[in-house]
C-alpha cells in the first residue's frame, strides 16, 4: 500500500505541472496579444521615406542621374521586400484561420461524471489539450496581426518614397523639358536672326527708295498746308463765339439741377425717417399682435372658451376700427410707441400669470376631484390602521416563539459569529460579482462609446467632405492631376514631333501643330494649378471678398459719375445691381467658408473624441480583469465562510425556522405600520391638493382679468402703428415728387453740356485743323530730311546685316549642339520618371495587399477571440472532471491490512468531510442559505463569468488593427483559470 501511494503522489505532482505548464502558455499568450498590437498600425505609420534629388538648373546631370539611381534601386529593394512580406503573411495568415474555423467547428465534448481516476484523468487531457490548441491559435492570429500591420507600415512608408521619387524625377525631367525648350527657342532666334541679316540689305534698298519719292511727296504736302491753315484760322473763330453762348446756357441749367437736387435730398430724408417710424411701428404691432396671440391661448385655458371667441372677435373688430386712425401717427408717434412699449409689458405680464395660473374650468374639475381624493384617502387610512394591529399581533406571537427557539438552540453553538461571517463573505462575492459585471457593463459601454465615436468621426468626415468648399477644391485638385498626366503626355508627343521634324518626317506646319499643343497643354496645366490655388476655401472667401470690395468701390465711383452726369440712369442700375450682386455671393461665400471652418472643428473634435473612447476601452479592460480577481478571491473566503456555517446549521435549524417565521411577520408588521403611514400621506396630500385647487381657481379667474386689461392696451398700440404707416404713404409721395424735378432738372442740365460739349469740340476740331495744317508743313520738311538720312542709314544697314548674318551662323551651330545636348537629357529623365511611375503603382499595390491582409488578420483574431469561451469551457470541464474523481478507487482492495489503518481510515474521514464541503444538498435545506449552492456553484466555476454553453456570453465587437485588448484578456482569463486549478490539485494533493 505504501508504494501504491508514492506512486500516485507522484503520478498527481507530474498532473500539477502539466497544468502548470499550461496556465504559464496561456497568461503569456494573454499578454503577448495585449502588447504585440501596439507596435504598428494602419493608422500610424512608421519609417523614414526615402529621399531623392531632382536635376537642378546648374547642369550638373551626373549628380542628379547618381542620386536617382540610388533613389528608385532603394525604393524598388523596399516594393521587393514588402510584396514578399505581404506574400508571407497572406500564407500564414490563411493556415491560421483554417486552424481557427476548425477549433470554432469542433465541438466540446459531453460532460463526463466518471469517478476512475485513469479515465478522468485522459479525459482531462483531452480536454486541456484541446483548449491549449485554441489558445497557441489565438496567439498566432495576434502575431499575424501584429506581421500584418508591420508590413502595412512599411507599405505605406514605400508609398511615401515611392511617391516622393516619382515628385524628384517629374520636377527633374521638367528642368530638362525646359532645358531643351529654351535649347530649341535659342536654335529657332538663331535660325530666325541669320534670316533677318540676310534679307536686311534688300530692305534697306527699298526704303531708300522710297525715301524719295516720300521727299516728292512732302513737298507738294506743304502748299496744301498753307492754304489749309488759313481756312482753320476762320472757322475756329466762328466756333469760338458759339461755345460761349453754350456754356452761359450750361450755367443756368446746372443752377436748377442744383436747386432740384436739394429738394430730392429733403424728400428722401423725410421719406427715410418715415419708413423709419413705419417699421418702428410695424415692429411694435407685430410684437404687440404676437404677446396678443399668446396671452389669448393661455387665457383660453383659463376661461370658456364661447366667451373669450367673442372676446377675440371684439378685439379683432376693434383692430380693424383702429387702422382707420393711422393718420394721426405721425404727431403721436412717440406717444404711441411709449404707449405700446407699456402694453406690451403689461400684456406680457398678464400672458405670464394667466399661464402660470391655469385654465379656471381646470381648477374647478381640480377642486372637485381633490374633495373626492380626500375622502378615498381617509377611508384607506382606517382600513390601514386595523391591518397594522393585526399584524402587530402576528408579530408579537412569532417573536415569542424565536425566543423560544433561541434558548432550545443556545446549547449547539452561537451560529450568529458564523452567520455574520457568512453574511459577510456573501456580500463580498455580491459586491465582487456586481463590480465584476459593472467591470463588463462599463467595458460593453466604451466599446459602444468607441463605436459611437467612430461613426460620430465617419459622419463628421463625410460632412466635411461634402461641404461645397472641399468638394469644389477636390474637384479642382483632381483637375490639376488631370492636366499634369496631360502636359506628361503631350511634352512626350512633343518630344517626339521634334525628333521627326529633324529627320524631315513631318513639315513645319505639322510641327507647329505639336508646339502649339504642347503649349497648350503647358497653358492648361498653369490654369489648372491655379484653379486649384484659387479653389482653395480661404482663397474662395478672399476674392468674394475683394470682389465685393471692388463692386463697392465701383459702386461709389458709379454714384458720382451719375450725380456729374456722366453716366445714364440705366448704367446707374446696372453698377447697383453689380453691387448687389457682389453682396449676395460675398454673404453666400462667407456662409459656405464658415461652415468648412465649423466642420473642421468638428472633425477634429470626433477624432478627438475617438481616441479617448480607444483609451476608455483599454482602461475598462483592465478594469475587468482586476475584477475577475477580486470575485475569485471573494468566492474562497466564501467557501470557507459556508462551511463553518453548515456545521452549526443543523444543531440551529430549528431557530432558523423559527426566526425566519419572526421575519416575516416582522416584515408584515413594518408593512402594515407604512401602509398607515403611506395612507396618512395621501389623507395628507389629499387635503392639500384641494387648498391648491382653490387657490389656483382664484388665481386663475384674476390673471384672466389682467389679461383683458393687457389687450385693451396692445389695440391701441395697433391704432398707432396705422397712423405711422400713413404718414409714410404721404412722404413716399413727397419722394417721387422730388425725384420727378431731379430728374426733369438733370435732363436739362444734360441738354445743356451736350450744347457746350458739342460747341466745344466744334471750337477744337477748328483749332485742331489749325495746328494740323501747321504741322503738315513742318511734316513735309522733316519728311524730306528723314528721306535723306533713311536712305544713308539703309546703305549702313546692309553692310551690318552681312555682319550680322555671319555672326548669326555661328551662334546656330552653337545652339544646334546645346538642342542635342538637352534632348538627350530629356529622354534620360524621362525613362526615369516613367520607372519611377511604375515604383509608385506597385508600392500602391502592395499598401493595397496590406491593408487586405491586416483585416483578414483582425478577422481571424476577432474569430479566435469568439473561441475563447469554449476554451474556458473546457478547462473548466476538465477541472470538473478532477474534482470528481474517487480517489480510493487507487486503494488494493485484497490488502486487508492496509484498510485496517486506522490512519487510512481516518483520512478516508477527511475525505468524507470533503463531501460535506461540497454537500449542495445541505446547504439547500434552509431559507435563510438558498442561494449557497449557486454562489458555490459559481466558486467551482472560478466565478460569474462562466456562463451555460448553450447560452453564450455575448461578444464584445472588434476592435481596431492596433488594439487587441479583448482578445488578450481572454487568454489571460484562460492561463488564471488553469492556474487557478494546477493550484487546488497542489494543495488537495497533501490529503494523501
Amino acid at each position: 500500500m505504501k508504494n501504491n501511494a508514492m506512486h500516485y503522489k507522484m503520478y498527481k505532482a507530474k498532473k500539477n505541472i502539466v497544468f502548470a505548464g499550461l496556465a504559464t502558455t496561456a497568461v503569456l499568450a494573454g499578454l503577448t496579444l495585449s502588447n504585440v498590437n501596439n507596435t504598428a498600425s494602419a493608422d500610424t505609420v512608421s519609417g523614414a521615406p526615402i529621399t531623392s534629388s531632382a536635376a537642378s538648373d546648374n547642369g550638373s546631370a551626373a549628380g542628379s542621374a547618381a542620386t536617382s539611381d540610388a533613389t528608385s534601386n532603394a525604393v524598388s529593394a523596399a516594393n521587393a521586400k514588402v510584396t514578399s512580406d505581404n506574400a508571407a503573411n497572406s500564407s500564414a495568415i490563411a493556415t491560421n484561420s483554417a486552424a481557427v474555423k476548425s477549433d470554432a467547428e469542433k465541438s466540446v465534448p459531453a460532460s463526463s461524471n466518471t469517478t476512475d481516476p485513469k479515465a478522468a484523468v485522459s479525459e482531462a487531457n483531452q480536454l486541456t489539450s484541446q483548449a491549449k490548441q485554441i489558445t497557441d491559435n489565438t496567439a498566432t492570429a495576434s502575431q499575424n496581426l501584429s506581421n500584418a500591420n508591420a508590413t502595412l507600415a512599411s507599405a505605406s512608408a514605400n508609398v511615401t518614397s515611392a511617391t516622393a521619387a516619382y515628385s524628384a524625377a517629374k520636377k527633374a525631367a521638367d528642368q530638362a523639358s525646359s532645358n531643351a525648350n529654351n535649347a530649341a527657342a535659342a536654335y529657332s532666334a538663331a535660325k530666325s536672326a541669320a534670316d533677318a541679316a540676310t534679307s536686311a540689305a534688300v530692305v534697306a534698298q527699298q526704303k531708300a527708295n522710297a525715301a524719295g519719292q516720300d521727299y516728292t511727296t512732302a513737298s507738294d504736302a506743304l502748299v496744301k498746308a498753307n492754304k489749309a491753315a488759313a481756312d482753320a484760322q476762320a472757322a475756329a473763330n466762328a466756333a469760338g463765339e458759339k461755345l460761349e453762348e453754350a456754356k452761359a446756357a450750361q450755367t443756368k441749367a446746372e443752377a436748377d439741377l442744383a436747386t432740384a437736387h436739394e429738394a430730392n435730398v429733403t424728400a428722401i430724408n423725410n421719406y427715410n425717417a418715415a419708413k423709419d417710424a413705419v417699421a418702428n411701428a410695424q415692429t411694435a404691432f407685430d410684437n404687440a399682435r404676437n404677446a396678443e396671440t399668446s396671452a389669448e391661448e393661455a387665457a383660453t385655458k383659463a376661461g370658456s372658451v364661447e366667451d373669450w371667441k367673442a372676446n377675440v372677435a371684439n378685439a379683432e373688430k376693434e383692430a380693424e376700427n383702429a387702422e382707420a386712425a393711422l393718420n394721426t401717427a405721425k404727431e403721436n408717434a412717440s406717444a404711441a410707441q411709449k404707449a405700446f412699449d407699456e402694453a406690451r409689458n403689461a400684456e406680457t405680464s398678464a400672458e405670464e400669470a394667466a399661464t402660470k395660473a391655469g385654465s379656471v374650468e381646470d381648477w374647478k374639475a381640480n377642486v372637485a376631484n381633490a374633495e373626492k381624493e380626500a375622502e378615498n384617502a381617509e377611508a384607506a387610512l382606517n382600513t390601514a390602521k386595523e391591518n397594522a394591529s393585526a399584524a402587530q399581533k402576528a408579530f408579537d406571537e412569532a417573536k415569542n416563539a424565536e425566543t423560544s427557539a433561541e434558548e432550545a438552540a443556545s446549547q449547539a453553538g452561537s451560529v450568529e459569529d458564523w452567520k455574520a461571517n457568512v453574511a459577510s463573505a456573501s456580500a463580498a462575492v455580491n459586491s465582487a460579482s456586481a463590480a465584476l459585471s459593472d467591470a463588463h457593463d462599463a467595458n460593453i459601454t466604451a466599446i459602444d462609446n468607441y463605436k459611437a465615436a467612430s461613426n460620430a468621426a465617419s459622419d463628421a468626415q463625410v460632412a466635411y467632405n461634402n461641404n461645397a468648399s472641399v468638394q469644389n477644391y477636390t474637384a479642382a485638385q483632381k483637375a490639376y492631376s488631370d492636366a499634369a498626366v496631360a502636359e506628361s503626355t503631350a511634352a512626350a508627343t512633343y518630344k517626339k514631333a521634334l525628333s521627326d521634324w529633324h529627320a524631315g518626317n513631318i513639315s513645319d506646319v505639322e510641327w507647329n501643330q505639336a508646339q502649339d499643343a504642347y503649349q497648350a497643354a503647358v497653358d492648361a496645366y498653369a490654369t489648372a494649378e491655379q484653379n486649384m490655388t484659387n479653389a482653395m476655401p480661404e482663397n474662395v472667401y478672399k476674392a468674394a471678398q475683394d470682389a465685393e470690395s471692388a463692386a463697392a468701390a465701383a459702386y461709389k465711383k458709379a454714384l458720382s459719375d451719375w450725380h456729374a452726369g456722366n453716366i445714364s440712369d440705366a448704367e446707374w442700375n446696372q453698377a447697383q445691381d453689380a453691387w448687389q450682386n457682389a453682396v449676395d455671393t460675398y454673404a453666400a461665400a462667407e456662409k459656405t467658408y464658415n461652415d468648412y471652418k465649423s466642420l473642421g472643428e468638428k472633425l477634429n473634435t470626433a477624432n478627438d473624441n475617438l481616441k479617448a473612447a480607444q483609451h476608455q476601452v483599454n482602461v475598462a479592460a483592465q478594469n475587468f480583469k482586476t475584477a475577475k480577481a477580486n470575485l475569485d478571491a471573494a468566492n474562497t473566503n466564501l467557501q470557507e465562510a459556508q462551511n463553518g456555517l453548515t456545521a452549526a446549521t443543523k444543531a440551529n435549524q430549528a431557530y432558523l425556522d423559527a426566526q425566519t417565521a419572526a421575519n416575516e411577520a416582522g416584515k408584515k408588521a413594518e408593512d402594515a405600520n407604512n401602509a398607515v403611514k403611506d395612507a396618512q400621506g395621501v389623507a395628507d396630500q389629499a387635503e392639500n391638493n384641494l387648498t391648491a385647487a382653490n387657490d389656483g381657481l382664484a388665481a386663475a379667474k384674476k390673471a384672466h382679468q389682467a389679461y383683458l386689461d393687457a389687450q385693451a392696451a396692445a389695440n391701441k398700440a395697433g391704432a398707432a402703428l396705422e397712423d405711422a404707416q400713413a404718414n409714410l404713404k404721404a412722404a413716399q409721395h413727397q419722394v417721387i415728387v422730388a425725384r420727378n424735378n431731379y430728374k426733369a432738372a438733370a435732363d436739362a442740365v444734360k441738354t445743356a453740356k451736350a450744347n457746350v460739349a458739342a460747341a466745344q469740340k466744334a471750337f477744337d476740331d477748328a483749332r485742331n485743323a489749325e495746328t494740323a495744317a501747321d504741322d503738315a508743313q513742318a511734316v513735309a520738311q522733316e519728311a524730306f530730311n528723314k528721306a535723306q538720312a533713311a536712305f544713308d542709314e539703309a546703305r549702313n544697314a546692309e553692310t551690318k546685316a552681312d555682319e550680322a548674318a555671319k555672326a548669326a551662323n555661328d551662334k546656330l551651330a552653337t545652339a544646334t549642339k546645346a538642342y542635342d545636348d538637352a534632348e538627350n537629357a530629356l529622354t534620360k529623365a524621362d525613362e526615369a520618371v516613367e520607372a519611377a511611375h511604375q515604383e509608385v503603382l506597385t508600392a500602391n499595390q502592395n499598401l493595397k495587399d496590406a491593408q487586405a491582409n491586416v483585416e483578414a488578420a483582425q478577422k481571424v483574431v476577432n474569430e479566435a477571440a469568439a473561441n475563447a469561451a469554449k476554451a474556458s469551457q473546457l478547462l473548466q470541464q476538465a477541472q470538473d472532471l478532477l474534482k470528481n474523481i474517487d480517489w480510493s478507487q487507487n486503494n488494493n482492495g485484497n490488502n486487508g491490512g492496509n484498510q485496517n489503518n486506522g490512519g487510512n481510515t481516518n483520512n478516508g474521514g477527511n475525505q468524507n468531510n470533503g463531501g460535506n464541503t461540497n454537500n449542495g444538498g445541505n446547504t439547500n435545506n434552509g431559507t435563510t442559505n438558498g442561494n449557497n449552492g449557486v454562489v458555490n456553484g459559481d466558486a467551482a466555476n472560478n466565478g460569474a463569468t462562466v456562463k451555460d454553453p448553450a447560452t453564450p456570453s455575448k461578444q464584445p465587437a472588434a476592435a481596431l488593427p492596433q488594439t487587441g485588448n479583448e482578445n488578450s484578456a481572454a487568454v489571460v482569463a484562460l492561463g488564471a483559470a488553469a492556474a487557478m486549478f494546477g493550484f487546488g490539485l497542489a494543495a488537495k494533493k497533501r490529503e494523501y
